[in-house]
């Protein structure tokens, strides 16, 4: 089979159009003929030599979970390409939830060992599985994250390790551009900044106006996404990034991707030393879509 056969996936009528939470939105432009987000991701895993050994994980999720079911990222930084699968469910892991960590390791079982453990009772709303090249050579992805509600505008997620849950990251989103002021005070607050929060790097241009940003705080940076942005805008974003492909790929193939919208996130911290968005120090980049 031709390779852009299988790297490009085109939209079916029964495509459904979703951001990084799962969210449904409506196709800028009639979609028929046009190629779905997959796409993109599938491209990112050629390029990085990993899409035969990861393909037949991707038809299995795709298969027991349905179409559009499954969030993807791909993430750029200084220890370079890595990857996520993005599981959510609605009832913060009730019995019977068909995208349990328990069902996603059957699922995966026959392709890869996931370590960890994730307690019973655990009330999460989403889970994550993290990649790298690495980790596929040895047949073996990261531990669960596991992601909970702080019964607000925001959450928590938590690495499942052998030895209990430690805590990753604390995140707040915010509606635009309604709450936008907030999401600016929130950066001001940050001490990764580096006493450099008045460059408007923190919010560029191009990635605004979108539908919500989220701030997260991690142990080593902290981070925003932005989400619902053109093709045009994620491809002045992808511009940002260490590798070229995925500006050439969106480039060349525009006309087949303007009906999307996609969401994009990256890390900052002053102390990084890793400063590819002007003015601040950028430690990774990540762009996201659905299978």
């Amino acid at each position: 089979m031709p390779l852009n056969k299988i790297i490009n996936v085109q939209v079916s009528r029964g495509t459904k159009y979703r951001d990084y939470v799962l969210t449904d939105y409506e196709p800028l432009l009639e979609p028929w003929g046009k190629l779905h987000p997959v796409s993109l991701f599938r491209y990112a895993l050629h390029k990085e030599g990993l899409l035969a050994v990861v393909d037949p994980a991707l038809r299995a999720l795709r298969s027991a979970l349905g179409a559009e079911e499954t969030v993807w990222g791909i993430k750029y930084g200084p220890n370079g390409f890595s990857g996520e699968l993005y599981f959510y469910n609605d009832s913060q892991n009730a019995k019977g939830n068909p995208k349990s960590v328990a069902r996603i390791k059957e699922i995966m079982r026959p392709f890869f060992a996931i370590p960890g453990h994730v307690p019973g009772g655990a009330r999460y709303f989403m889970c994550s599985l993290e990649f790298t090249a690495e980790s596929f050579a040895l047949g073996r992805l990261g531990e669960f994250r596991l992601y909970f509600s702080d019964g607000g505008r925001g959450g928590y997620s938590f690495s499942a390790g052998d030895n209990g849950l430690l805590l990753e990251n604390h995140y707040s989103f915010y509606k635009i551009p309604a709450e936008l002021e907030e999401a600016r005070r929130k950066v001001r607050l940050s001490v990764r900044t580096g006493g450099n929060w008045g460059t408007p790097s923190f919010f560029p241009g191009y990635c605004l106006p979108c539908h919500t940003i989220c701030h997260a705080i991690k142990p080593e940076s902290d981070a925003l996404y932005f989400s619902r942005i053109t093709t045009g805008k994620l491809t002045r974003f992808a511009a940002e990034l260490p590798c070229k492909y995925i500006s050439k790929f969106l480039r060349k193939n525009r006309s087949l991707l303007g009906h999307l919208l996609w969401d994009v996130g990256f890390d900052y911290c002053s102390a990084s030393g890793h400063r590819c968005l002007k003015n601040i120090g950028a430690g990774k980049f990540g762009i996201y879509g659905v299978l």
